[in-house]
């Protein structure tokens, strides 16, 4: 970190990848055959993988050979897979008949779930076609391991203004996360009396046999869970529990969504770095294990996304979960798992239910390319492996690439290693054509592969996984290698897309990205191609901040504040569909600093530079941190209405979107609808109450209460004399529930307007709003 005039030192964000390299050698082929045609069921590619490389070899008595550990130890990097066993394990998640569940358990197949027709399961890999031929299921996956995405920001989106004139501080609301942990000792989790805001815990990673948290409630009897008393109990000195977080990302991102600020040391004021909803009730479900590693109890979005519904069910709330993580492996039209379970748990008709999820942080990382190609076309793109030495063992050098495109369209796929030095002058290439499964060859470039087996997908669309490996022996070769697609029959456009899902090479792990051209779209992570989840970018709110040793520290290139980030992942959908909806602060934004990351923050001279003075609050910056901030917002507006839906949530807060100069006049798919205005969101909820008008004979009216208003008020006037300062006069004082009958009779062909506002503590809600949104005077309030 070199330090620029002034002192001021710069920094590096921390939202990008980290990338990977590569060498090579000549000739010689080896193939590698084909497993027993797997049976025909909807599954995802990577299981297919799974079951089809369960029997590649076999050994003397005939009998199909199990994986290899280290292969297994490379799936686990990007599958919820256990390769250390006895017996090697995969996630697996189900859509299912629910009938189908007690022959599973029947089968020894634990499930896990209440969602009808969603289910998850923890499988040995010799059993996955045993678990496929079972009638019932329609759909398996392998879970994935996806990425975490990873003050000035609450005020800039108005957050503080909406919480001070409407207290909307996520009152009665559950705020949930599904993340790496959360510090629930630190002091902006807990309220006042020291008692904690956390209704519920429930680690995934690890296993409990006794103690606190040895018994989690079934039908999610796995892992450990922490209830809210169980928390106090070990706040207040009684018995304690191990839940962590390592990784710190989980809290500062619940921090964001729902911290309130009354953290604080060195001397520092408290309140400074609060979160949108101060007030919500929170719960975080543990996924990601503190040691990165293989772990097939682990990763399942899903599930926790089931148990948070449960809960919130149990208590009686409505509530909004935070999804800061993501992956590319999948179709990117909202046919993956956790986004079809995103579906059946939210949308049109779901009252108080709704998901937000971080957009990505690969914009500029070349992961993505795609084209048009018809019948007898052919398009090339290429990448290029520099020099590296290769890691030892197998399975370490690898690209992974994985291609989608229209069902009714055939093409073939090839794989060409460069022709140059240390490659050998003859190119060498495997290809693979529709349908016909999977192709692999060993040679002194690498193992090259080209596999469609399970193709086509639930969604009815076609893919291809293609790979570059070392697994056996030869390491890939440095240079300029071809992806080449061929046109056989197109009959549905020719579109494909093609990303790369895995990327490493050396010990350096470097990535290796597409050569130009490059498509610098449809770069937003699953699940973020939901349709029914909100989908969130990331703006520059700071540039600069003090840190916990008093030094001034800005980023080394200065971004313009109020400009996209510059790692923000745009859409669209692969399947056309505006992604994402909005954006929100993501860059350079303080949160809570996690009790359990903080010793190695504090020991690293780089990450040191990004806690703030009073050592308990820390910067980063990521879509992951832009995405709870709109959890809060909705979490206010759930407060005052929590019948709303996730679509009528992000119609509101779409609509109070902010454009600027950077935003574009129209909505598109950098930042969706534009910039989050939480004190527009909230107020267009407001006036989104629609206006009575009385019959001629007398009306009962009523409407949704609020955990705001202890009594309501209702102004009542002659519609014809309704205009921007007559507000009627008072009707009803002091009603305890949300109705009110008028038996008057309005003068003939004129009606009445009613006016209804609620109190709390002596406080009145607004009438109305000025010609610029600012609130009207009530000149005549029903309270004293």
């Amino acid at each position: 970190m070199a330090a620029q005039a002034g002192g001021v030192k710069k920094l590096r964000n921390l939202a990008g990848r980290a990338g990977q390299g590569a060498i090579a050698l000549a000739l010689a082929l080896v193939s590698l055959a084909a497993a027993p045609t797997p049976p025909k069921i909807h599954a995802d590619p990577m299981l297919h993988r799974l079951m089809r490389r369960h029997g590649v070899g076999v050994d003397a008595s005939g009998r199909p050979t199990p994986i290899g550990r280290s292969e297994l130890e490379y799936y686990s990097r990007f599958l919820a897979v256990d390769p250390h066993g006895p017996p090697p394990t995969a996630r697996i998640r189900l859509r299912l008949d629910d009938s189908v569940r007690a022959s599973l358990e029947n089968m020894g197949f634990k499930v896990y779930g209440r969602l009808k027709g969603f289910a998850s399961a923890v499988v040995p890999i010799d059993r996955l076609p045993e678990l496929a031929d079972v009638p019932g299921i329609e759909w398996m996956q392998v879970v994935r391991v996806p990425a975490l995405e990873l003050n000035i920001s609450a005020p800039a989106i108005g957050a503080d203004q909406a919480a001070a004139i409407y207290r909307t501080r996520g009152d009665g609301v559950l705020v949930g996360d599904v993340d790496s942990g959360v510090d629930w000792h630190h002091a902006d989790f807990r309220n006042q009396d020291g008692t904690t805001r956390i209704r519920y815990l429930w680690d995934q990673t690890t296993s409990c046999s006794a103690g606190v948290g040895s018994v989690p409630p079934p039908p999610f009897d796995f892992g450990c869970q922490y209830t809210e008393s169980e928390i106090n109990a070990a706040l207040a000195g009684g018995p304690s529990f191990t839940f962590t977080d390592v990784d710190g990302h989980g809290t500062h991102v619940l921090g964001i969504a729902g911290g309130n600020g009354r953290g604080t040391g060195n001397g520092q004021p408290s309140g400074v770095y609060v979160g949108v909803s101060s007030r919500a009730n929170l719960i975080m479900i543990k996924i990601f294990p503190d040691v990165q590693g293989a772990c097939s109890r682990c990763f399942d979005v899903g599930l926790g996304l089931d148990m948070i519904d449960a809960k919130a069910a149990e208590f009686g709330l409505p509530y909004v979960v935070n999804l800061s993580l993501g992956t590319h492996l999948g179709g990117h039209d909202g046919s993956d798992a956790d986004e079809q379970t995103i579906d059946a748990l939210t949308g049109p008709g779901k009252p108080g239910k709704a998901v937000v999820k971080a957009a990505g942080n690969e914009r500029g990382l070349g992961i993505h390319v795609s084209g048009t190609v018809a019948t007898g076309g052919t398009n090339n793109h290429t990448f290029t492996i520099p020099q590296y030495t290769p890691a030892p063992g197998t399975f370490n050098d690898v690209q992974a690439w994985e291609m989608w495109y229209k069902g009714g369209d055939s093409m073939t796929v090839s794989l060409l290693d460069p022709t140059t030095a240390p490659c050998g002058g003859s190119q060498l290439a495997v290809s693979g054509s529709t349908g016909t499964g999977f192709h692999g060859v060993g040679t002194n470039s690498g193992t090259l592969i080209v596999d469609d087996t399970g193709s086509p997908s639930i969604n009815g669309d076609r893919f291809f996984e293609a790979e570059v490996d070392d697994q056996l022996g030869a390491a890939p070769c440095r240079g300029t290698w071809t992806f080449r697609v061929h046109g056989d029959n197109i009959t549905q456009g020719g579109r494909y897309d093609i990303w790369i899902f895995f990327s490493s090479f050396g010990a350096a792990q470097t990535a290796v990205s597409w050569n130009a051209p490059i498509d610098l779209t449809e770069l937003v992570s699953i699940p973020g191609t939901s349709l029914n989840v909100t989908t969130v970018g990331a703006f520059v709110t700071r540039q600069g901040w003090t840190d916990v040793d008093g030094q001034p520290i800005s980023y080394t290139s200065m971004p313009t504040i109020g400009s996209l980030a510059p790692f923000s992942s745009p859409g669209p959908t692969r399947d056309g569909r505006m992604k994402p909806e909005i954006t929100a602060p993501g860059m350079g934004i303080a949160s809570t600093l996690s009790i359990d990351a903080a010793p190695g923050i504090l020991a690293d001279p780089n990450l040191r530079l990004r806690v703030v003075q009073d050592g308990v609050h820390w910067v980063i910056e990521g879509t992951s941190m832009a995405a709870p901030h709109v959890t809060g917002v909705y979490a206010q507006m759930l407060t005052l209405n929590p019948t709303l839906d996730a679509i009528e949530l992000r119609s509101l807060a779409t609509a109070a979107a902010r454009r600027d100069a950077f935003t574009g006049p129209s909505a598109n798919n950098d930042w969706g609808f534009g910039k989050v205005d939480a004190l527009g969101a909230v107020e267009n909820l407001i006036k989104n109450i629609p206006a009575l008008q009385a019959a001629s004979d007398g009306v009962t009216f009523g409407w949704n209460g609020t955990p705001l208003a202890s009594t309501y008020n209702v102004y009542r006037g002659d519609i014809g004399l309704l205009n921007g300062t007559y507000y009627g006069t008072c009707f009803r004082q002091g009603l305890s529930s949300p109705a009110f009958t008028d038996t008057d009779t309005p003068i003939p062909g004129s009606g009445f307007f009613y006016l209804i506002t609620g109190v709390k503590d002596g406080v009145e809600g607004l009438l109305g709003f000025k010609s610029d949104g600012s609130p009207e005077p009530n000149d005549a309030p029903c309270s004293p």
